[in-house]
């Protein structure tokens, strides 16, 4: 089951082909040798971004580390290193791809004893 993000615009950008990829707004093209893999989405830029910016960027999900540089990372994991990954545990999980960039995947949604407004910002998540 392929969990890749589905940029704005609704296409998804992973195995789209290169006209498609190219009339998709959220993906870029770059080529690696197999049509299958060379579309993806653009990625936002959460490191290092401070907590209040963190919030409201989209993409971006706020998970404290304690040092507020690691702490904002993307909302799906990927383009985490395996380490990093392995710091934000309680968000993401480490299962090998062949590639350190597509390897960091997002974990199982832990929701019990988040606040309110953490529940509402966090993918699969329902405050009831």
């Amino acid at each position: 089951l392929n969990q890749a993000p589905t940029p704005l615009g609704g296409v998804r950008c992973e195995g789209a082909t290169h006209a498609t990829c190219d009339r998709s707004p959220g993906c870029v093209w770059e080529w690696t040798g197999d049509w299958k893999t060379s579309c993806h989405s653009i990625a936002p830029k959460c490191a290092g971004l401070k907590h209040e910016v963190c919030d409201r960027s989209q993409g971006c999900v706020w998970d404290w580390t304690s040092k507020w540089e690691t702490s904002c990372i993307r909302s799906d994991c990927q383009g985490l290193q395996h380490e990093v990954c392995d710091t934000h545990g309680k968000m993401c999980k480490w299962q090998w791809t062949g590639d350190w960039k597509t390897s960091c995947k997002r974990a199982a949604p832990q929701c019990a004893g988040l606040k309110h407004e953490v529940c509402d910002r966090s993918q699969g998540c329902v405050w009831d």
